[in-house]
Parts: C-alpha cells; structure tokens; sequence
C-alpha cells in the first residue's frame, strides 16, 4: 500500500487518529480489544525500512521538486524518523511502551522531522511543504471522525459486563 507522504510528515496520525473516546477512556479504553486492533490497523500503515525511507523521500523529492544537493539531508531526515519509528513501535509492541505515550513519540518524531526538513527548503518547496502539513491535519480531522464513529458502533454493539 503506498503511503501517502502527509502521513510521515506527522509520523503520528496513523495513532493520533485513535477514537477520541478510547483515548478519552484512559488506559482500560486504550487497551479494549477494539481499540487495540485499531492500534494495530494504524501501525500497520507507518512507513517502515528502506522502502518506507524511499516511498517517503520520493514523495518529498516529486511535491517538493528537491534538487539533487538537498535530497541527501532530507534522506538523512527522513532515514532518522523512521528508524525512530520502528523503535517506538517495537517498543509499544513488547509491552514496554504504552498506546497514549508512543503516540506522543511519534508526534513528536514528526515535529522533530519538520523542524530539521524546513531549513532545508527554499521559500517556494517551504509554502508546499506548508501545504502538506495542512493537508496532514486535514486527513488526521477525517481518521479521527471516522475512529469514533466506529468505536462509538462498537460499543454499541458490546455485550454488557455479566452481573455479579
């Protein structure tokens, strides 16, 4: 599945589109087996090893029109967060990292990201890239949407607690 390059530029939507009310819920919710498997759906779609670094890189270098002297300081970028990724998530994955912290990680990886990749660019590339942040949000706003509205069918669809 290829990936669009917003997704990385936020590194952290695949998780911060989580259903409000699981994250809202606190933990117990977070690790329903609902939200888990949401959890899993969404890490499925981060960008992982060198495919995930040239599916993002040709991205970057198509939209941004990257000429040949910038690629390899946003490859450097690029190659750092996902790497930074794979961690989180193996770390998430083992148990050692929870659902609400490793979706602060890769926020921040993401905004970690924009601030090296921004320099970079010229004025024309920034105002696009700008734009791909927007874009960014935008898609977030939508996962997050349709999360709650599935969480919210799943729960209505939940058996109750068995009485004591």
């Amino acid at each position: 599945m290829r990936l669009s390059v917003t997704l990385f530029l936020a590194l952290s939507l695949s998780l911060v589109a989580l259903p409000i009310g699981a994250q809202q819920g606190g933990a117990s919710a977070m690790q329903s087996p609902a939200a888990q498997k949401m959890i899993e759906q969404q890490l499925a779609k981060i960008p992982t090893g060198e495919e995930g670094v040239k599916q993002i890189l040709g991205e970057l270098v198509t939209r941004l029109k990257l000429e040949k002297d910038q690629t390899p300081d946003v490859k450097s970028v690029v190659q750092d967060s996902v790497a930074f990724m794979e961690k989180a998530v193996a770390r998430f994955r083992s148990g050692e990292l929870a659902a609400m912290p490793l979706m602060m990680q890769l926020q921040m990886a993401g905004k970690r990201a924009a601030v090296q990749i921004e320099p970079l660019l010229d004025d024309t590339q920034l105002q696009e890239y700008k734009k791909m942040q927007l874009e960014q949000r935008q898609q977030m706003m939508r996962e997050m949407m349709k999360n709650q509205a599935a969480m919210a069918a799943a729960a209505a669809n939940a058996e109750p607690p068995p009485a004591k």
